[in-house]
Parts: structure tokens; sequence; C-alpha cells
């Protein structure tokens, strides 16, 4: 339990500091993200901004893909004998504890409670949308979904080809 603790801990520190140094330049990037009600109130993202996403967005899917399958790694490496079973759950683990401080720091507290200016998209300071808890919550829900697929693959590749 503590090396799920410390590994998601670390993949939320550097994840998050990704995401909030990258919304800090220039939020646009993450539009997708944000509620429909916001992203209706813009032009959708130039040719550039797509450009730049994919720029931003591709070492942060690695990055979430990388620290689980290292910390799951990592573990079957420290005790050979741990099946699918232990390796999926410590999996989950980590990437559970960066959903949850994606949803309760990033999103509710930073993004709804607080608001600040570098999370604002020109254009739409005072919408409702930033105030919309419901829709990170359903952001968790499908990240946490994607997480139990994304960790079965993992563990079981690591299980049986390690």
């Amino acid at each position: 339990m503590n090396r799920i603790l410390i590994d998601g801990g670390l993949l939320s520190l550097v994840a998050g500091l990704f995401i909030l140094g990258s919304m800090a330049w220039n939020p646009r990037l993450w539009l997708k993200d944000y509620p429909q009600v916001i992203q209706d109130a813009v032009p959708p993202r130039s040719r550039a901004e797509k450009r730049l996403a994919t720029f931003w967005g591709l070492p942060y899917l690695i990055l979430l893909l990388a620290a689980p399958a290292y910390s799951c790694l990592r573990l079957h490496r420290a005790d050979p004998t741990l099946g699918f079973s232990g390796l999926f759950l410590h999996t989950l683990g980590v990437s559970t504890v960066f959903n949850l401080v994606d949803l309760l720091l990033l999103d509710w507290l930073i993004v709804c409670l607080i608001t600040p200016a570098f999370v604002v998209i020109p254009g739409t300071a005072g919408s409702p949308g930033y105030k919309d808890y419901g829709h990170h919550l359903r952001g968790f829900w499908a990240g946490m979904l994607s997480s139990v697929v994304i960790s079965a693959l993992l563990a079981g590749a690591i299980a049986y080809f390690a």
C-alpha cells in the first residue's frame, strides 16, 4: 500500500505540474477537457493549437502509461510470485491515486472553487461552466474506466512476459 501511495503521489505531482504548467502557458490546449458550455463560447482550436496540444499531450499520455507500468514492473521484480491480480490491483491503485488528485485538487479545488485567471480561457470569464463539478466527476469516472482497462493490460503483460 505504501508503494501505491508513493508512486501514485509522484505521478500526481509530475502530471499535476505538467497540467498546470501547460494551462498557465495556454489553457486552450486543454479545450476538449472543459465543459461544453465553455467549448461552445470560443472558436475551435486552430491548426497550430492542435499541433501544440499533440506536442503537450503525447508526453503527458506517455507519463500516464509509463509511471504505473514502471511501478508494476518494479513490484513484479521485487516479488516474482505475485500474480496478475496483485499486479493489476497495484497498477490500478497507482492510477487511482492520480485520478483522485486530478479530481479533488486540480479540477474541484483549483478549477471549480478557486478558478485562477490562468485556467480561464479568454472570452469565457464568469462562465458557469467553471463551477461544473459534475463535468469533472464524469471525467473522473471515464478516467477510472480507462485505468481499469490499462491496468489490466499492463499487469497482464508484466505478469506473463516480464
